[in-house]
């Protein structure tokens, strides 16, 4: 982990000298700097530790970079920093990474994005890669796009020695839609491990939108992913959603997530939802999806919501939730209350409230709750500071208490103005 931070650091000082001396003359430099500090209590070797992480996060994006070859060029930068304090087995020891940190340059229809960068592409599914991503639009409304990469995971600490491989093509005959086919390899110390082909589309026709995708994985000759929706706009202010999916769940959840114990097989949904805002200041929906699950294992997922607004803006708002899910003989009862209230300009106070009821017990619990209060006080256009307290009782936790502060500053730096000549 040392060598890779300093690798990244390496590189981080190494590029910004580049730039700096060719081309920052005449950039803008536009990013947040986030400090937030966080208090509460884990379970360590048998017993309950305090942490106490502080994390510092910088956002940063220099547009108008004057690159030899290029029609327009900028560098985009995510990084973060945590020191660790509190008792000293609380966790892990502190450390440094970079989120997102790429060059993008563009000419003419051609663009090229090297570093550090998510994957978002086809069947890409956001993976994070240290390599190079390329895009091209070509005749007749084609676009192109390649990338090769290892993949990085900054939050873990140990390696996969992973390389991904991969591209798209798509056609765009005109704005109201696209049509999309991609592949992606996944190698694992020069041996193939996986390995993806998709398809997407989306079409626009008036208030009625399309949207399908479908994820095949050739090894296990498997349907993985996909989904197909029908949204369109009735009269009355009612918006309909008709929709069937298949989702793999653990592709998603953490494993220390209270809904895994949901999540150990594929499921294929199918049905809808509903929403109605008759005027601003008011918005009811209802949504409602049958399950089927691997052997022949049937549910269902019924949500209901209700919000009103205060202003037209909709800066503040006062909602409940509702929601039934059930697989077989698994499954929970859920309700939300929430609240965001526009106090002043500059100040803004939040609430929620969680409550769960699970079919059956886990780890001998069978509610839980969980609450959160937050306010944010915007000191100037640039500067804001936050703070949060939340707890609870889950079925990891028979008592969960923690606290947060943020402090970001927002920054916007003309340089042909600073220091041009």
């Amino acid at each position: 982990m040392h060598k890779q931070i300093k690798t990244l650091l390496f590189f981080t000082l190494f590029s910004g000298q580049f730039i700096w001396i060719h081309s920052v003359t005449s950039s803008t430099i536009r990013g947040t700097i986030n400090t937030i500090m966080t208090g509460h209590h884990d379970p360590r070797f048998g017993d309950i530790v305090s942490s106490i992480p502080i994390y510092e996060i910088l956002s940063m994006e220099i547009t108008d970079l004057n690159i030899p070859g290029s029609d327009s060029a900028r560098l985009v930068l995510n990084g973060y920093s945590r020191l660790q304090l509190g008792e000293e087995r609380a966790f892990r020891t502190n450390n440094a990474d970079l989120s997102i940190f790429y060059i993008e340059t563009q000419k003419k229809s051609l663009s090229l994005r090297l570093g550090r960068q998510h994957i978002s592409t086809g069947v890409g599914r956001m993976r994070m890669v240290d390599g190079l991503s390329i895009r091209s639009h070509l005749a007749y409304g084609i676009i192109a796009e390649l990338y090769s990469g290892a993949t990085v995971h900054p939050w873990l600490y140990h390696r996969v020695d992973n390389h991904i491989s991969g591209a798209r093509v798509s056609v765009r005959p005109s704005m109201n839609g696209e049509l999309g086919l991609s592949y992606m390899q996944i190698r694992q110390r020069g041996a193939k491990r996986e390995e993806f082909v998709g398809s997407d589309l989306y079409y626009s026709l008036g208030k009625n939108r399309l949207y399908a995708k479908a994820n095949f994985n050739p090894s296990d000759q498997a349907f993985s992913e996909g989904r197909i929706a029908l949204i369109t706009h009735l009269p009355h202010h009612i918006h309909l959603t008709i929709d069937a999916s298949r989702t793999s769940p653990e592709l998603f959840l953490n494993e220390n997530s209270i809904f895994s114990v949901f999540s150990n097989s594929e499921k294929d949904s199918f049905g809808g939802d509903i929403e109605w805002q008759p005027s601003p200041y008011y918005l009811l929906s209802l949504e409602g999806r049958g399950l089927i699950m691997e052997q022949a294992v049937l549910g269902y997922s019924v949500k209901m919501k209700a919000v009103t607004y205060r202003e037209a803006s909709k800066k503040s708002r006062i909602g409940i939730e509702g929601k039934i899910h059930r697989e077989h003989d698994e499954g929970y009862i859920s309700s939300r209350a929430l609240a965001i209230l526009q106090i002043q300009p500059q100040l803004r106070v939040m609430g929620d409230l969680y409550l769960y009821k699970f079919a059956h017990e886990i780890n001998d619990v069978s509610n839980s709750i969980l609450g959160q209060i937050s306010a944010v006080y915007d000191i100037s256009k640039n500067i804001r500071i936050a703070s949060t307290v939340s707890g609870g009782v889950t079925p990891y936790a028979s008592q969960q208490i923690e606290a947060m502060f943020r402090f970001a500053y927002g920054y916007d730096v003309d340089l042909s103005r600073e220091v041009g000549p």
